[in-house]
């Protein structure tokens, strides 16, 4: 017996984990680009629809360049950061879990 609740907890597990999967990948990204300024920083503003925690993640388009957040995103917008001024920066903006779903209180996988 011990055999079968053991197969049936490994079940209910794969279950959970592929429903959160594809919780997960429903949820809305938004994406852009944006120029820094003199000072090397630049501050996008998200739309009113996005909700929750978010994943931001950061491609500067010049060689050799990073671009970095700058604190962490918050009421809908984020700062970012690169060493020198004047740098285009591709950005993508992905919601972790929404306010009220069964998710967004527990860190995801990214964050731990």
């Amino acid at each position: 017996m011990a055999g079968k609740a053991g197969l049936y907890w490994v079940l209910i597990r794969s279950l959970l984990a592929a429903a959160q999967h594809h919780v997960m990948a429903r949820l809305p990204t938004w994406n852009g680009e944006i120029w820094t300024d003199g000072h090397g920083f630049a501050t996008v503003v998200l739309p009113e629809a996005i909700h929750g925690r978010v994943s931001v993640e950061l491609r500067p388009l010049a060689a050799g360049v990073s671009a970095t957040l700058r604190g962490q995103p918050t009421r809908r917008r984020f700062t970012i950061e690169t060493e020198e001024p004047h740098v285009k920066v591709a950005w993508r903006v992905r919601v972790l879990g929404l306010h009220g779903d069964t998710y967004s209180s527990k860190p995801s996988k990214e964050e731990t």
